[in-house]
């Protein structure tokens, strides 16, 4: 049972990927960690553009303010949003599938019979 719980676990709670190169994948998690970065970063930069858009050119705002910000952010990216979770909930989902399996296939070799000498 450890076998499947630590890989699965590790792509779960740490990063898509761990799971993988611990599983002795280390191509597989290391293209799976690169994307799961690759679309946080992607987020990340696209809502800050757009917030700066948002922003008045002084870049001051009153508290009263940000929460009138954050809502015109949601309404104008929220397709955005939703297409980043969908996403990312994607590349976490397979990220701890493919862990398990990984570590399924494994242990299936590891208690395989040698082939019989001839």
């Amino acid at each position: 049972m450890k076998e499947y719980l630590f890989p699965i676990l590790l792509s779960a709670l740490v990063v898509p990927g761990a799971g993988q190169i611990y599983n002795k994948e280390k191509g597989k998690g290391v293209v799976l960690m690169a994307l799961f970065f690759l679309v946080i970063l992607g987020f990340m930069i696209t809502l800050s553009v757009s917030l700066a858009a948002l922003l008045p050119p002084n870049m001051a705002v009153s508290p009263d303010q940000v929460r009138g910000l954050a809502e015109g952010l949601m309404e104008e990216k929220s397709g955005f949003i939703s297409t980043f979770w969908f996403l990312t909930l994607a590349i976490w989902g397979y990220g701890i599938l493919d862990a398990y399996l990984g570590a399924r296939d494994l242990v299936k070799a590891r208690n395989a019979k040698p082939p019989p000498e001839l």
